[in-house]
């Protein structure tokens, strides 16, 4: 009697530990996905002085099961670009402004 009702109350608690963790991965991903498009905006920068990169994003785990609202998670990417090549060589800003 007694496992006929905690079997399935921990294949659900497995089930929904499982979701969560998807979920969670999901977030590291878009993360990560994030990273590298701004890495990959800062190595197109050639400008003299400093850009802000600002970019956001959304990820959310459908509703279902024991989740009756949408569960949502915001990523703002922000990140300041500069030149490296520009500031490493000793041409700094002042050449930019001729």
């Amino acid at each position: 009697m007694e496992a006929s009702i905690s079997a399935p109350i921990a294949v659900i608690t497995v089930l929904l530990l499982l979701r969560v963790f998807v979920f969670y991965l999901q977030i590291v991903n878009l993360g990560v996905s994030e990273h590298i498009m701004a890495m990959e905006e800062m190595d197109r920068y050639n400008g003299v002085g400093i850009k802000v990169y600002s970019h956001d994003a959304e990820i959310s785990l459908i509703p279902g099961g024991l989740f009756n609202e949408r569960l949502i998670k915001r990523l703002e990417v922000k990140a300041y670009f500069y030149n490296e090549d520009r500031i490493v060589r000793g041409k700094l800003v002042e050449e930019g402004m001729e």
